[in-house]
C-alpha cells in the first residue's frame, strides 16, 4: 500500500488530502482551519490535520501529487540572478506560479524549474517520498469519472484559469479517456481569452460583491431580475467547429473593462440574470454539441464555474443528458483527489485504475466532532437541551415552524460548505402552496445535482 499526500498551495482554496492507495483517509482545506473563506497560501495547517486524522506521520509518506500551481520564489531554480535580488529585498516568501514558470522557461517538466529538494524540505516532508505534479484540469476531470460506473462519459471543465486553458474537454470510451481539448498540448500555446468564469467573476466585481468569493449572491439576484444584457454578452462569445468556447477579447483587462462598463447603470438583479441566463446558455450548447458529435448520455463536471447550482439545473433538465455527475468540490479545492487519481492512473494504467472506482458515500473526510462535543454543547449558559432523539423529524418540524436550525454531525464536509454535516438552515418566508414561484427561481438543492442520478 502507497500512502499518498496531495497538497495544492493556491492563491485561494490551498488544501491537503490523505490517501491509502484509491481509499481516502483525511481531506481538509485551509478556509476551514484559518476561519478565512477560500483562504489560500501554504496548505502547512492541512498537512498537519489530515496525518493527525488518520493517525499517521511525515515519515509514513510515501509519495507527494503537488497541483502546479503557487510556489514561493527561492523554490525556483530559473533566473538565479531574480532569486537573489528577491532574497536581499526580502521577498523569499512571495509566490510564483508553477505553470506560468514552465510556459515562460519553454518546458514540459517541472523539474526543470523547481527545486523539489527544497520543496519537501519547505513542508518538513521526508526525502525519501516520490513527488509528481498533476495537470489542474485533468485533476478537475478525473474525479467525475472515478467516483462512477459509467462506460462511456463526456468530461467537461470549466473555471477561471489553470495550466493556461480556461476548459478542458474529454470523452470516456472502450476504456480509454481521449482529451479533445485542455491538456499539457495547449501549456506553450497562446492563452485564450474565453472563461465564462472569469466574465461572472467580472460581473460580481461589477455589482459591488468580492470576485472568487460571492459569485453565489450574483447566481441568487438573477432570480429576481430580467436578462436585459444577455444579447450584450453573447455578441463577444462564439464556437469553434468543436464546441469549444471563444471570445473575441484580446485580453483579459479589456473583456473586464467592457463587462464593467455595461453593467453601469443596470440593475443588479438584471446585470445577474443577464450574466446567468447568457453563461447556462453557452455552456449547455457547448455541452449538447460535443456530447451528440461523440454519442455520449452521460456527464461529468468540475471546475469553479459549476458551483452554480442553477447552471446545474439546465444541465440535468436539458433532455441530453441520461445522468450527471458534478464532484462536489468541484472547485480548486478538488484538486488535491483529482491530482492522487492522476498519479494513479499513470502509476496502474487504465485498466488497474478502473478496476477500483466506486461511488462516493459522502465526502466527510475531515475530523470528526468528537464525543467531547455533546457534554461541552450541554454546559453552555443559557442553557442547551435536547429536544429530540430523531434529528430529521424534528429538523423539519421546527423549519416548518420558521426556525433556524444548526447540525453538527459526522466528519467534516469537504468542498463548498454546508453538505449536512455541518450546515445551518432558515425556513424561507412561507407562501401558499398553489402560489406560483418566482420567475428563474434557484430551488434546486445541492444534493440533487450532484448526485449520481438513477
Amino acid at each position: 500500500m502507497t500512502t499518498i499526500l496531495a497538497i495544492h498551495f493556491g492563491i485561494h482554496d490551498s488544501a491537503a488530502a490523505l490517501f491509502e492507495d484509491y481509499a481516502m483517509l483525511a481531506a481538509v482545506q485551509r478556509e476551514r482551519l484559518v476561519r478565512q473563506k477560500k483562504a489560500g497560501g501554504a496548505p502547512q495547517e492541512c498537512i498537519a490535520e489530515v496525518l493527525s486524522i488518520a493517525g499517521l506521520r511525515l515519515e509514513n509518506i510515501d509519495a507527494v501529487v503537488f497541483s502546479r500551481a503557487e510556489f514561493t520564489r527561492h523554490l525556483y531554480k530559473t533566473d538565479p540572478l531574480r532569486r537573489i535580488r528577491d532574497l536581499v529585498r526580502g521577498s523569499r516568501e512571495t509566490t510564483r506560479d508553477l505553470s506560468t514558470v514552465m510556459v515562460k522557461a519553454g518546458t514540459d517538466n517541472p523539474f526543470d524549474v523547481l527545486n523539489t529538494e527544497g520543496v519537501l524540505r519547505f513542508f518538513g516532508l521526508p526525502s525519501k517520498a516520490s513527488v509528481f505534479f498533476s495537470n489542474h484540469h485533468f485533476a478537475h476531470a478525473l474525479p467525475s469519472l472515478f467516483y462512477t460506473d459509467w462506460n462511456d462519459a463526456l468530461l467537461y471543465t470549466a473555471d477561471g484559469a489553470g495550466d493556461n486553458v480556461n476548459y478542458s474537454h474529454r470523452i470516456f470510451k472502450d476504456g480509454e479517456i481521449t482529451t479533445l481539448f485542455g491538456d499539457d498540448r495547449w501549456l506553450h500555446k497562446p492563452y485564450r481569452i474565453d472563461s465564462l468564469a472569469r466574465a461572472y467573476a467580472n460581473v460580481t466585481e461589477a455589482l459591488g460583491f468580492r470576485p472568487l468569493h460571492h459569485e453565489g449572491k450574483v447566481t441568487g439576484l438573477a432570480a429576481y431580475g430580467e436578462p436585459s444584457l444577455k444579447s450584450d454578452f453573447q455578441s463577444h462569445f462564439s464556437f469553434d467547429e468543436n464546441g469549444l468556447i471563444t471570445s473575441d477579447f484580446p485580453n483579459g483587462t479589456v473583456m473586464r473593462d467592457h463587462i464593467m462598463t455595461l453593467c453601469e447603470g443596470c440593475s443588479r438583479e438584471d446585470a445577474a440574470a443577464s450574466v446567468q441566463e447568457f453563461v447556462e446558455d453557452m455552456i449547455l450548447e457547448s455541452v449538447g454539441r460535443l456530447m451528440e458529435t461523440n454519442q455520449v448520455r452521460k456527464l461529468g463536471l468540475s471546475g469553479g464555474l459549476f458551483a452554480n447550482v442553477k447552471l446545474n439545473q439546465r444541465l440535468v433538465e436539458s433532455g441530453a443528458v441520461d445522468e450527471i455527475f458534478i464532484v462536489p468540490p468541484m472547485g480548486d479545492e478538488g484538486l488535491v483527489v483529482g491530482g492522487v487519481l492522476q498519479f494513479l492512473l499513470e502509476r496502474d494504467g487504465s485498466e488497474g485504475w478502473l478496476d477500483n472506482r466506486y461511488r462516493l458515500e459522502d465526502v466527510y473526510w475531515g475530523r470528526a466532532f468528537g464525543d467531547a462535543t455533546g457534554p461541552r454543547l450541554m454546559g453552555f449558559s443559557p442553557k442547551i437541551k435536547k429536544v429530540s432523539d430523531s434529528p430529521v423529524a424534528s429538523t423539519a418540524a421546527l423549519l416548518n415552524a420558521g426556525k433556524a436550525v444548526a447540525i453538527v454531525s459526522q466528519r467534516m464536509e469537504f468542498g463548498p460548505r454546508a453538505l449536512g454535516a455541518r450546515t445551518i438552515m432558515a425556513s424561507p418566508q412561507r407562501r401558499d402552496i398553489n402560489e406560483s414561484p418566482v420567475k428563474n427561481s434557484n430551488t434546486v438543492g445541492w444534493h440533487r445535482v450532484s448526485a449520481n442520478l438513477k
